[in-house]
């Protein structure tokens, strides 16, 4: 709603199509760039400064450092998975980017409005991967339902939503 606030700023590359079988054949001419669903992706090797942030942050978790990374010990791997609720799904950006550095990480993301989810796919490439489950729904009523649930076992709860008030500074 605000034209001078970047919600989700990432770097776009040519998607790599595997469909080709060689090197020099030529497209056909019925093969145009509108044809495929996202013929750009993000660029996961490199992140703006709100990512990386949010990133950097959630290694400051010592069970999610040890567990949830790709880079798990031998004590870590009888610990149970750790597990993340993200409110806020954007283009998808910090989603991909958790699900590529935290692999072992389970992702719940809750997006309040149902076509952004659609936008995140179409024009961003959001893939959700198989830990990761994305549903649409209210934030604050889904965190409000696991508190009065005992709150499960989340190893860390991270807002990424937009702020709707144009007294506000946009996002929050």
């Amino acid at each position: 709603s605000n034209q001078h606030i970047i919600q989700t700023e990432c770097r776009l590359i040519q998607r790599r199509s595997n469909k080709s079988s060689g090197k020099g054949k030529k497209k056909s001419s019925s093969a145009k760039r509108g044809d495929d669903e996202c013929a750009l992706v993000m660029d996961m090797n490199t992140l703006d400064r709100h990512h990386c942030s949010m990133l950097l942050a959630m290694t400051l978790s010592d069970s999610l450092v040890t567990s949830g990374s790709r880079f798990r010990n031998a004590k870590s791997c009888d610990a149970a998975p750790p597990s993340c609720l993200l409110v806020g799904l954007g283009g998808g950006a910090l989603v991909m980017a958790m699900q590529k550095y935290l692999p072992s990480l389970h992702i719940e993301v809750v997006e309040l409005v149902p076509e952004l989810v659609e936008v995140a796919k179409k024009h961003f490439g959001y893939t959700p991967g198989p830990l990761t489950h994305t549903q649409v729904a209210d934030g604050l009523a889904v965190i409000y339902d696991r508190a009065v649930a005992g709150g499960g076992d989340l190893s860390c709860v991270v807002l990424d939503v937009d702020n709707k008030d144009a007294a506000a500074s946009g996002v929050s």
